[in-house]
């Protein structure tokens, strides 16, 4: 089934897919390897040809990966569409300058290319997503309106979507995250996917309208893949939900497991306390229900917090700080079982799939370079070029 907004703009062309979770059929989850034992791969230094870029890369984003691999660059003053080929990439036309007028942007937190080439953002300083057609030639703009805004904006297919929660009226209750497509006025509208939530504390802005900011252990990642809809994952589980077939979960595994920063744990039970607003005796007993309910048996969490849906159907996680000295992956097949290992330096953010491999961003001091990594497709381990 497929949703059209019409309207003033259009910014929705997906499978509409609504929460029948159902395991994958695996009896149990497979034992994950230990992607630290892998050696870390420093990649190919990715080429840049076609129109010269003025000034250095800044950021770069998936923009589609049906027809062919293209990326999304963002320079100093402008962005650009490009395709990836091998270990190059071809920078093609420009998208927008930077700045606050209709057709630019002044930050660009979502980005993607519809199948008919044309390109949607979001500018979240501006509140507004705006569109250029196929032909390059800018479209529309939409603002967001203040009772609409949402957790967060990803984009994929074509199509920028809110990712917002059910209900969250109580902080650490727990909540449906939800997937939400948007109507032609900027509403959060059509559902289109959910996934378990947990709420760390509401903020309300002066329109009183709901922001939901999650703990550590509960911040979703969701990824559009063109095999398998949208990916969604969440830091405390290596349970993935696909959304193309009534959103179908796969298990990840089971494996070595990397302990929560007690910093960082502590510095989230100060928060519940604060949202509390208990003073004297009260906060110090807030702080102890708090450690007791909320924390216990919860500091060795199976957790990640990236995901990659691969060319090939196969999903690439990344095992939050299990490798001290590096970013450990582990790869699992569409029914969960392990299908490879990788690990690569600290400063290696993920972009995006490519042909037989990743597409990294590598930042350096204060450059961004683009790196291509192998990812064997029959290996346990992918080896080191």
């Amino acid at each position: 089934m497929t949703r059209f907004i019409t309207g003033v703009a259009t910014f929705v062309l997906l499978p509409l897919v609504l929460c029948g979770c159902r395991d994958s059929g695996a009896a149990l989850p497979s034992l994950l390897a230990d992607p630290c034992e892998a050696p870390s791969i420093n990649g190919t230094q990715v080429r840049l040809t076609g129109v010269a870029l003025r000034g250095s890369i800044g950021d770069a984003f998936e923009l589609s990966t049906q027809a062919d691999t293209r990326v999304g660059i963002v320079a100093d003053g402008a962005i650009y569409a490009a395709t990836l080929s091998g270990d190059s990439i071809t920078i093609g036309r420009r998208i927008a300058q930077m700045g606050p007028a209709e057709g630019q942007l002044l930050s660009v937190d979502a980005l993607t290319e519809g199948q008919d080439g044309s390109v949607v953002a979001f500018d979240r300083q501006m509140h507004r997503i705006s569109r250029w057609k196929p032909s390059g030639a800018f479209d529309r703009s939409v603002t967001l309106q203040l009772t609409a805004l949402a957790d967060g904006y990803v984009a994929g297919g074509g199509t920028v979507i809110a990712v917002t929660s059910q209900k969250g009226d109580i902080p650490y209750a727990s909540t449906t995250g939800e997937l939400r497509s948007l109507d032609s006025l900027g509403y959060t509208d059509s559902l289109l996917a959910t996934f378990p939530g947990q709420v760390l504390r509401l903020r309300n802005d002066r329109a009183g309208s709901k922001f939901l900011s999650r703990p550590l252990e509960r911040q979703p990642i969701v990824r559009w893949s063109h095999l398998h809809g949208w990916v969604i994952a969440s830091t405390d589980s290596l349970n993935i939900y696909l959304g193309q077939t009534g959103q179908r979960r796969v298990i990840a595994g089971t494996g070595a497991r990397a302990p929560i920063d007690p910093v960082t744990r502590d510095s989230s039970i100060d928060a519940f306390v604060r949202n509390t607003g208990a003073k004297g005796i009260a906060r110090a007993e807030a702080k102890t229900f708090a450690t007791e309910n909320f924390f216990r048996g919860r500091t060795r969490l199976q957790l990640i917090d990236d995901i990659v849906p691969l060319l090939d159907g196969r999903l690439a996680v990344r095992r939050m700080g299990l490798c001290r000295d590096r970013h450990g992956w582990n790869m699992i097949d569409s029914i969960g079982r392990p299908a490879g290992v990788f690990t690569v330096p600290l400063n290696y953010r993920s972009v995006m799939p490519a042909k037989d491999g990743v597409l990294f961003a590598a930042r350096r001091e204060e450059s961004l370079g683009l790196v291509l990594v192998p990812v064997a497709p029959d290996n346990n381990t992918a080896r080191s070029p």
